[in-house]
């Protein structure tokens, strides 16, 4: 009798355990389906704009470049991906083989969704993420890229009802070196100008040495 008590007792708590969530059987079931539309949706994003190639002829391409951050609105005038009609908009930059970026898309208004696209004329989808994390929607990619060119972050909603401000923040680590080119001076023009160039080049090049000591 005891042992049988005890069946009972152990059977009363999984129950217990195994209780319907706040919400009974309607909110599981979305839960569920929520899961499931998250899970199925990169694979269906990727393979409609890879069909249909980066930039279709009405899109719009902004600049950016690298260690900088942007803001920009998605709204009805932007570019629609077909597979979920959501809106996208295209914000391109100079990449180097071998870069490592990190992209943020952030929204304290939608659930965002980045993209990385290769370089024209592929154009193919690189990376994406939805949300960085259970309960935070913004976006996050890391990722080393493989050829130099004109890369493109697509930043984009969930789903069409994802619309408005966002933040886009674009990290470099290996990207090429900015070189600053020295002015000629009134004297290196002036020597120039009455043709002794070597002497013009010697004095150019101890500017140069002046400037980056």
């Amino acid at each position: 009798m005891k042992l049988l008590t005890c069946i009972a007792t152990l059977v009363s708590l999984t129950t217990i355990v195994f209780a319907e969530p706040a919400g009974g059987e309607e909110a599981r079931v979305a839960q569920t389906t929520l899961s499931a539309e998250k899970a199925r949706a990169p694979f269906a994003k990727a393979k409609a704009l890879n069909s249909q190639m980066r930039f279709d002829k009405d899109c719009v391409d902004m600049q950016m470049s690298c260690n900088s951050t942007v803001t920009g609105v998605l709204d009805e005038t932007d570019c629609v991906i077909e597979v979920d009609n959501s809106r996208i908009d295209f914000w391109v930059f100079q990449g180097t083989a071998g870069m490592e970026v990190t992209i943020n898309l952030s929204s304290d208004e939608f659930d965002t969704w980045a993209f990385l696209f290769t370089p024209l004329p592929a154009g193919l989808v690189f990376a994406s993420n939805d949300d960085i994390g259970p309960g935070n929607t913004n976006s996050r990619i890391q990722a080393t890229l493989d050829e130099t060119g004109e890369w493109a972050i697509g930043a984009n909603g969930f789903d069409a009802t994802q619309l408005g401000n966002y933040t886009l923040q674009l990290e470099c680590d290996g990207a090429d070196p900015v070189v600053e080119i020295p002015t000629l001076s009134t004297l290196g023009l002036a020597l120039l100008a009455l043709g002794l160039f070597g002497l013009a080049v010697s004095t150019i090049r101890r500017q140069s040495r002046d400037q980056t000591s």
